[in-house]
């Protein structure tokens, strides 16, 4: 089975445990600098360079360095197409899928992608054929190009769907009403009830009082004794209306 064939290339092969090891960290540092200069995300880009390793361990790393195993020499290249009728072909089929999919993930890029997996298989098949770690095939580029493709359009839909998504939490039916704040995944909750505090101290009307009264009086009166005439008018007119008032208690009783 696939499965079966997958564990046999990894754990039996005596050279690609080590060479996966080794490489991810290489180029697992290599992706966290990268990403960090070109904007990239940096778990994306991570995974991307661990399944750039998988497929330099799996294709080039299976021997070693045993200098006892038969080295395969062939004049040349295979040609042969298409065809995913072993467990062979199918493993080349998913090589570059991890690769190219987080790379489209990270990068946001679909072309430079494809193109870079393009060249990989055919660096790989060339490397094979002139080491002997492998035959060189043309079905073997095949497989991987086709694979890679795969990859980058399920990281096109992926990336759809969330664009999408994130639209509709925007401007769709969970879109922020009149008066909401608008929806944020990652917003403190204190924080947006903060704001919503000020909002309503702000437009809230402030109280008027005989004190803010006075004050304008005061404020608007100016420098030649109107203030005080005005702060005067306004004390008699609070002492009659508490005359009026005392005068209405006495005739009702």
């Amino acid at each position: 089975m696939f499965r079966h064939a997958v564990v046999d290339t990894i754990l039996d092969q005596p050279g690609v445990l080590p060479t996966l090891i080794g490489s991810s960290i290489a180029l697992g540092l290599v992706a966290w600098f990268a990403a960090g200069t070109f904007g990239w995300s940096r778990g994306a880009a991570l995974l991307a360079a661990f399944g750039l390793a998988l497929a330099l361990s799996v294709s080039l790393g299976r021997f070693g360095v045993n200098p006892d195993h038969p080295r395969i020499q062939e004049a040349g290249c295979r040609t042969n197409s298409f065809a995913l009728q072993g467990d062979a072909q199918r493993l080349n089929f998913a090589m570059l899928v991890p690769f190219s999919f987080f790379g489209a993930l990270a990068t946001r890029r679909s072309w430079p992608v494809l193109s870079v997996s393009a060249l990989l298989s055919l660096t790989i098949e060339i490397t094979q054929n002139l080491t002997g770690v492998g035959v060189c095939e043309t079905q073997d580029v095949l497989h991987n190009s086709v694979g890679a493709v795969l990859g980058v359009m399920n990281a096109l839909l992926l990336r759809t769907m969330l664009d999408l998504h994130r639209k509709g939490m925007r401007y769709g039916k969970h879109a922020a009403g009149p008066g909401r704040a608008p929806f944020r995944p990652w917003t403190v909750p204190a924080r947006t009830v903060a704001n919503r505090l000020s909002t309503v101290d702000v437009l809230r009307p402030a109280p008027i009082s005989s004190l803010t009264m006075i004050d304008q009086v005061v404020t608007t009166g100016g420098a030649d004794g109107r203030a005080t005439d005005g702060v005067a008018a306004l004390g008699r007119r609070s002492r009659g209306g508490r005359r009026r008032g005392d005068r209405a208690g006495a005739r009702a009783a």
